[in-house]
């Protein structure tokens, strides 16, 4: 069974893989970037990297929220930028039968616990970053 990060935007359960997260930081100062995608707040230095700082509520569509509190530094390859997340659920396990979505960033969704759990899909995520969407 593969472990999942688990986080909360709003207050929606979603996870990542735990192979795609790098590691989680607390949001941190935010350099604006003009005319990036509405999803993409800003960039930010890790530890002498700039890092592109994605909105999750933004680019999962989920309106009204304030700024997510953490940042999931989320990794696939050379794709690497901050996913602004407003909780840390913790480490569980992820769902294995999920129901099928049509839904940008997601693999699919499943019950936990009676919670209804979005399976995030980093790649997809960070690609549509590189792409500018």
């Amino acid at each position: 069974m593969t472990d999942g990060v688990h986080v909360r935007i709003g207050l929606e359960r979603y996870a990542f893989d735990v192979a795609q997260v790098r590691e989680i930081e607390d949001r941190g100062d935010i350099t604006p970037v003009p005319g990036a995608p509405p999803s993409v707040v800003g960039v930010r230095s890790l530890r002498g990297t700039v890092l592109p700082v994605v909105e999750l509520a933004t680019a999962l569509g989920v309106p009204g929220l304030e700024p997510g509190r953490y940042i999931v530094v989320a990794q696939d390859g050379d794709l690497v930028a901050g996913l602004a997340v407003h909780e840390i659920v913790g480490v569980e396990p992820l769902p294995q039968e999920l129901e099928g979505v049509d839904e940008r960033g997601l693999v699919g969704r499943a019950l936990v616990d009676e919670e209804l759990v979005g399976v995030l899909d980093a790649r997809r995520i960070l690609l549509a970053v590189a792409d500018g969407g």
